[in-house]
């Protein structure tokens, strides 16, 4: 019998050739017009691929660098207001101990602090330029869905479309070195508008233009009125100066003087607070504003602060919602449906449920305002307890006595101390036996 022949051993573990990514055919433009399908599926693109999750994600990066600057600044506030009592309390001492290597370490964190602020501002516009750019997205789909859907399938001509048919025929006559009348050049573009254009030729056209019109907006125009933005500088300035009277934030037209922004621009700058204004345990004065921890509606301390967008007061998010669902009058909201709304309780704006934000300026306020409300409630209580445990002797028998029965007690021992037979009188004892 003939020796089994030995197979050679094949690695099962061999290391497959690295293949790039398929390549893809080239584009073919649609020859015919959309079907009522395809149409459908235009007006699904943007659902389909959950732009909304991006918006999300956009936010909550938005949300994470605001934080990390307010943890920065108020770590930085914290370590200075640290310093400042060390300081006193040696000047009260008489200590002549120097203080350089601590003034010098808390310089360069400051100095770090201001660098990684604008680090982490430089953040917040990135991400809106994104969300500008993912509106785009949405506003382009939108217009060639709706170009579409209202040239039956065919893709109309538009100001983009024309540029860019334009562009191609340019190119194709000096090419062919056509000399056609500028008419007829006009008409053949109107003429094959539908059939040699793609929707995503049009598409990337109307994109390109929303992103060219958006780089050429000055940062003012951009940053100035964007509510993450003002959020953020906001935020930023309520942990620069969290003390009572705090200096009014700078206008948003100061926050890009490099443009020279336009001259005429008011500058709103609010007016110091009185120094004899009589404060409210309740209210606190920062910079003329005062802020009140109470809800207008119920009059007790706010727990979910929602600020209105309309109009600068703020709520009671529970309570707010509660009234603005239990009213009788609508308004048109998006989608063309209607919407609950109420006359806000403080002014005569109409706020729907939507028109409400949480203000987190406004979180750290009251947080603010409450901690030392609570410090001086502990600080009184502890103030209390120590009165009550200075009285000694009979000024105890005062406080737990009632004044009929002082009274009687003190008439009781003057009359045993004249009765003349008391004084001598030994203390008997009764016999055992007696017992």
């Amino acid at each position: 019998m003939a020796p089994a022949r030995s197979r050679p051993s094949t690695n099962v573990t061999a290391e497959r050739p690295n293949r790039g990514p398929t390549p893809l055919p080239a584009y073919q433009p649609p020859q015919h017009p959309l079907n009522e399908a395809a149409q459908r599926a235009l007006q699904n693109l943007p659902r389909n691929h959950k732009l909304d999750a991006l918006k999300t994600r956009q936010r909550a990066a938005n949300n994470n660098l605001t934080q990390a600057a307010a943890d920065i600044n108020d770590r930085l506030q914290e370590k200075t207001a640290e310093f400042e009592r060390r300081r006193r309390n040696l000047e009260k001492q008489g200590s002549q101990q120097s203080n350089e290597e601590t003034h010098s370490i808390l310089d360069e964190m400051r100095q770090n602090t201001d660098e990684m602020t604008d680090k982490l501002e430089g953040s917040v516009r990135k991400i809106i330029d994104a969300s500008a750019e993912v509106e785009g997205m949405e506003r382009a789909l939108k217009e060639l869905q709706e170009n579409v859907s209202n040239n039956r399938g065919h893709l109309g001509a538009t100001q983009s479309t024309i540029g860019a048919s334009q562009a191609r025929q340019n190119h194709r006559r000096r090419g062919a070195g056509s000399d056609d009348e500028g008419s007829e050049f006009e008409d053949e573009v109107t003429q094959t508008m539908g059939e040699n254009d793609s929707a995503m030729a049009a598409l990337k056209q109307k994109i390109a233009e929303q992103r060219s019109a958006y780089q050429a907006m000055s940062m003012s125009h951009r940053y100035a009125s964007h509510n993450d933005y003002v959020g953020f500088k906001k935020i930023v300035h309520d942990a620069h100066y969290p003390e009572d009277k705090a200096p009014p934030m700078p206008h948003a037209a100061t926050w890009f003087a490099s443009e020279s922004l336009d001259s005429s621009h008011p500058t709103t700058r609010a007016a110091a607070a009185a120094g004899d204004a009589i404060e409210d345990d309740d209210d606190l004065a920062v910079a003329s504003e005062r802020v009140s921890i109470k809800c207008p509606l119920t009059l007790l301390p706010m727990k979910e602060p929602v600020t209105s967008q309309k109009c600068p007061h703020s709520f009671d998010k529970a309570a707010i919602l509660d009234m603005i669902n239990n009213s009788e009058t609508t308004v048109e909201g998006m989608g063309r449906r209607s919407v609950k709304a109420m006359k806000c309780p403080v002014c005569e704006v109409l706020l729907t449920a939507s028109d409400l934000k949480e203000d987190p300026v406004l979180i750290r306020k009251i947080k603010r305002i409450q901690a030392a409300l609570d410090a001086q409630n502990d600080e009184s209580s502890d103030e209390d307890n120590s009165d009550r445990r200075r009285p000694a002797g009979n000024q105890l028998e005062e406080i737990s006595s009632s004044p009929a029965a002082t009274t009687t007690r003190r008439f009781k021992n003057e009359r045993q101390s004249k009765a003349p037979g008391i004084q001598s009188r030994q203390v008997s004892m009764v016999p055992n036996t007696q017992v």
